[in-house]
């Protein structure tokens, strides 16, 4: 089973988001799939921030890198968790 399109926004931060808050919770959400029988894969919902202007405005801050393609801390923790769990 693979656990997919699951997420938590890096901003906008007048909302309370923030990229490491956004580590954090791929940190813990890649560790709880991990961690149950069965599961084989977590999917994060995006790999790349979108550019427009989506409604409501956190739904363009998802990805696990920036809309210039420069790499989050998400980014960084997913690699070393999944490498690790693996």
């Amino acid at each position: 089973m693979m656990v997919s399109e699951t997420g938590y926004p890096s901003g906008p931060s007048f909302l309370g988001y923030s990229p490491d808050r956004q580590a954090e919770y791929v940190e813990g959400a890649s560790r709880q799939a991990y961690a149950l029988d069965g599961v084989t894969g977590i999917g994060i919902w995006r790999y790349i921030d979108t550019s427009w202007r989506s409604f409501p405005p956190q739904e363009n801050h998802f990805g696990l890198f920036d809309n210039r393609g420069s790499p989050k801390p998400a980014w960084a923790v997913y690699s070393r968790v999944i490498k690790e769990l693996k």
